[in-house]
């Protein structure tokens, strides 16, 4: 309807003001790529939110909150359980890139740190998406930051 119409026009125009990318996808499924990827639900019941590689989605989101999770990390949650044996997906990154993805450091195997892009501890997804090899002063560095999203 109206609303729905309106809803959409004020998320372009926000995303327009921040540089943001938004792609719109079937079913008023939108995609809001700023710093971080957001799916965005803005005509569904609940109209829910989440970053991509997280797990937590958010419900009641206006277009406002939407852009803005674009832009920030989430937020930090309890403490997660880790669940694998990242061995084997260290050696298959290391196979890829010999480099540490923040600051493109040539890396010896035994180096290699296996980092998540969003934390475990922000919502981050335990998957190889959010997978990236970093050298330990890197990964130490981010310990359960974002800093690569600030200014």
């Amino acid at each position: 309807g109206l609303a729905d119409v309106n809803q959409a026009d004020e998320l372009r125009k926000l995303c327009e003001q921040r540089g943001f990318q938004l792609i719109e996808k079937p079913n008023g499924h939108f995609q809001i790529n700023g710093k971080l990827l957001v799916n965005y639900y803005p005509f569904s019941k609940d109209k829910t939110a989440y970053i991509a590689q997280t797990k937590n989605g958010f419900k009641h989101v206006s277009p406002e909150v939407a852009v803005q999770m674009a832009f920030e990390p989430p937020p930090l949650l309890t403490k997660p359980k880790r669940k694998k044996n990242y061995f084997i997906e260290k050696d298959k990154l290391y196979k890829k890139s010999q480099c540490c993805h923040w600051c493109k450091a040539q890396l010896t195997r035994k180096e290699v740190t296996l980092d998540h892009v969003v934390p475990l501890s922000r919502g981050g997804l335990e998957h190889p998406n959010n997978y990236v090899i970093a050298c330990l002063a890197c990964n130490n560095r981010r310990g359960n930051e974002m800093p690569e999203l600030e200014l």
